[in-house]
């Protein structure tokens, strides 16, 4: 990346001190700054991210979130975990379902977690909790 470039950096989470950087909504780096190591784990497009990690199979993980248009014009999102121990993405499977994820994943408890509500007339309708436990991946 040239560094004349102004290209805007959000952190997605911090565990144990491992920090996880989007830059653009598609680059995402886990950086050790103790070490001053820094890993591209990927280049694609998700609207949000989330960082934790899995305690049982002790493992960094990664839950990025894309946003689909269909031909109808209804919208869903599809889920894919990135593990750091396997240095690969999953789907999940069991993750399209047409909802906002205007932030990143907060982590509490092994599972990452994003507020949802469906927006209609203008107004925030239905407000839900959406999670995702990073030991099963679902």
């Amino acid at each position: 990346m040239n560094k004349s470039q102004n290209h805007p950096i959000k952190v997605v989470g911090s565990i144990n001190g491992l920090i996880s950087l989007a830059i653009e909504e598609k680059d995402l780096f886990l950086w050790n700054p103790s070490v001053s190591k820094l890993k591209n784990s990927l280049t694609g497009r998700f609207t949000s991210y989330g960082f934790g990690y899995d305690k049982l199979y002790d493992d960094y993980k990664v839950v990025g979130i894309t946003k689909y248009l269909c031909y109808d014009d209804s919208r869903y999102n599809v889920g894919k975990v990135y593990s750091l121990n396997n240095n690969s993405w999953k789907r999940l499977d069991d993750f399209q379902i047409a909802i906002q994820f205007p932030r990143s994943g907060v982590f509490v408890n092994g599972k990452l977690h994003w507020t949802n509500t469906a927006k209609r007339f203008g107004y925030h309708n239905d407000w839900d909790i959406i999670f995702v436990d990073l030991a099963d991946e679902r």
